[in-house]
């Protein structure tokens, strides 16, 4: 038998004591031990207080302490309860957890408690849980009755006042930590919060000017997906539930105004490449291993903005408050195990808000917009690039312009539709970059028999086969062309040829047809910025109910 006990905590000392009962197991740990191999023996002062701690257990003084704090513990528990402090645990452990849920009131609470002459620790993640912040209080022998009692008095009066601060609530407190099934709401007499189930009942003009000018699918896109993946079979991995959420003020004026979607989520959907490869492996035998519900602003199928809020509103703390909580009752209400927040720019000033709120700031891959239209023909496109770039597109780009047949449709026949599909499994097949579910034929018959939607393709100029296709949509609100999914040939010698000339053509057909922007989108980002697209750096505010996928997904990193 091997007994380890350590002498920190409530021992009053350091370090730790291993006991054998075999000589030769005792000699083995002594010579080959890591920690005893690679560390320092304990300093004689740690020696000294152990000794110290361990004459006071021996002798009947122990049992005075003990005494002595077990009455200063439950006259501080009788105190909090008195006051109706949203104590975590009534237990007989000196130290006390008063939860705060947000760790922005935490901080507050922290702050008001040393102006006061108190000094607690707050409990903040990854210490614990997000959204289970709290201030850790610990009681000892050192500290007096009216010490204790002064402690909890000025915790009933500084409580609220940081509750009020920062807009949190005692229910609020009570939910996040499981105590209470009560509604959490946050009021304001001027505003008036409003939910959809579906993107007909909003005012097309509105979504537009608000949201729709600042992303790939405008009204019509949002509508297309909605319909398609919110009509599939609930047991569909790709079946999507939408929600909307709208803001106003007692004048009627929009303040506020997001999209959500509640899906299945890969936990890998926006990491690694080598993590994805090895959790497929996994999903060959188990496809929902490390899947969740998730919840997240716009849908796995768009990219950009898709939360609007009113700049110029006179309280943008209480507009940001009251359309968080009515986010959060849609993620309570959809059950889902994860809420993410995302497409926000890299370094966007509501990071921080989100993150005393409880939130992860994580990053999100980098997307591409194309703007730079300032030429004629192909001919003279280099003057719009960099010196480098224009190396790339004299030495890469332009000697294969005439390599492969163009043609744009608006609706393929059912071969052609066929073919192309295989060219999407080609694709996304062999790329893992964006790693969510694989889309069945039925989304691209919708495409195609949406009048938004465009197919360019590229034909191989000897048998006039498909081997490339890129599936456009024609956002009219922002007069932009979009490649939101490509397909290309498995058996064609030159992919990254055939790639670059997919996209320079789409560029090139945008140009023709007078559009004014082409978003790319997400991965292969130095392809797109050698053809002149920018690049912005993106971020998502993530809340979890379990970190037990997201820790479990480090393992395979």
């Amino acid at each position: 038998m091997v007994l380890i006990s350590t002498l920190s905590k409530t021992f009053g000392a350091s370090g730790a004591t291993i006991i054998c009962g075999d000589k030769e197991l005792q000699q083995k740990i002594k010579n080959f031990g890591g920690p005893l191999t690679f560390s320092a023996q304990l300093e004689p002062s740690a020696v000294a207080a152990a000794i110290a701690s361990a004459d006071i257990h021996l002798s009947g003084e122990i049992d005075k302490h003990q005494k002595e704090l077990n009455e200063k513990i439950n006259l501080f528990k009788k105190l909090v309860k008195n006051y109706n402090l949203p104590l975590i645990a009534y237990t007989d452990t000196p130290v006390f957890y008063l939860g705060t849920a947000l760790p922005e009131t935490a901080y507050n609470l922290v702050n008001r408690l040393q102006n006061k002459g108190f000094f607690v620790n707050p409990g903040i993640y990854p210490a614990v849980p997000l959204k289970n912040a709290g201030i850790r209080i610990t009681i000892s022998n050192h500290n007096q009755r009216t010490e204790i009692e002064e402690l909890a008095s000025v915790l009933h009066t500084e409580f609220p006042l940081a509750l009020k601060e920062t807009n949190n609530t005692i229910e609020y407190i009570n939910k996040a930590f499981g105590l209470s099934t009560r509604s959490v709401t946050i009021s304001d007499s001027n505003l008036k919060v409003s939910t959809f189930k579906s993107i007909k009942e909003i005012d097309k003009t509105i979504w537009n000017s608000l949201l729709g000018k600042d992303n790939a699918l405008d009204y019509e896109g949002m509508l297309f997906v909605e319909s398609y993946f919110g009509n599939l079979d609930k047991k569909n991995p790709n079946c999507m539930d939408f929600g909307y959420i709208k803001i106003e003020s007692q004048k009627v004026q929009i303040l506020a105004l997001a999209s959500v979607s509640m899906a299945l989520w890969k936990e890998d959907m926006l990491s690694n490449v080598l993590v994805s490869e090895k959790l497929e492996e996994i999903r060959k035998k188990d496809p929902f291993f490390l899947v969740n519900k998730t919840l997240s602003t716009g849908s796995t199928f768009t990219e950009g903005n898709h939360m609007y809020m009113d700049a110029n509103y006179k309280n943008q703390r209480v507009l940001k408050d009251v359309l968080l909580y009515a986010l959060e009752q849609e993620f309570s209400l959809k059950e889902a195990s994860k809420m993410v927040l995302r497409d926000f720019s890299k370094g966007d000033a509501l990071g921080n808000y989100f993150l005393d709120k409880g939130y992860l700031i994580v990053e999100m891959p980098q997307t591409a917009i194309f703007e730079a239209f300032d030429f004629t023909a192909s001919a003279d496109f280099e003057n719009v690039l960099t010196k480098r770039s224009k190396r790339h597109f004299k030495n890469d780009i332009l000697p294969y312009i005439d390599t492969y047949e163009i043609k744009i449709q608006e609706q393929l026949s059912d071969s052609e539709l066929q073919k192309a599909y295989e060219l999407f499994l080609n694709v996304k097949e062999n790329n893992l970059a964006i790693n969510n579910f694989t889309y069945a034929f039925g989304l691209f018959e919708a495409m195609n028999k949406n009048n938004n939607w465009s197919f360019l393709q590229a034909l191989d100029p000897l048998n006039h086969e498909m081997v490339g296709v890129v599936f456009c949509y024609k956002n009219g609100t922002n007069n932009s062309f979009n490649p939101i999914l490509i397909g290309m040939s498995d058996s064609d010698q030159h992919r990254l040829i055939l790639y670059r000339q997919l996209l320079f053509q789409t560029i090139l057909y945008a140009k023709k047809e007078n559009f004014e922007k082409i978003y790319f989108g997400v991965s292969a980002i130095f392809e797109k910025r050698k053809l002149g697209a920018k690049v912005y750096d993106k971020e998502a505010y993530v809340q979890l109910i379990d970190h037990y996928a997201t820790d479990f997904l480090e393992s395979f990193k």
